[in-house]
């Protein structure tokens, strides 16, 4: 059961985070503060991330990731591959094939 104070970190996220893919053609390092900020809350709180919001952040420099945009996705040997193209940054998330 999470407490008021979870759940209003939660609502705060997830409105940075939101907000920070509306302003990134606009205005890139707001848009990355935000994200930064949205992950430090994270982190400190001990939340919970969503498998979302796990891929919009990049764990070792903290930018937002768009697919096209701040990062290249690739589907290679079952597995998505994000690859942050500020920091190149890799990660792979394997996915079962459907026989």
């Amino acid at each position: 059961m999470l407490t008021k104070a979870k759940k209003y970190l939660i609502e705060d996220v997830e409105y940075l985070l939101s907000h920070a893919k509306e302003l990134r053609k606009s205005d890139k390092e707001l848009a990355d503060r935000y994200a930064k900020i949205a992950y430090n809350m994270i982190t400190k709180n001990k939340l919970g991330m969503k498998r979302e919001q796990k891929l919009l952040i990049c764990k070792n420099c903290n930018r937002l990731l768009i697919p096209g945009d701040t990062a290249i996705v690739r589907l290679y040997k079952g597995a998505v591959t994000y690859k942050c193209l500020n920091c190149g940054k890799i990660v792979r998330i394997s996915y079962a094939k459907r026989e």
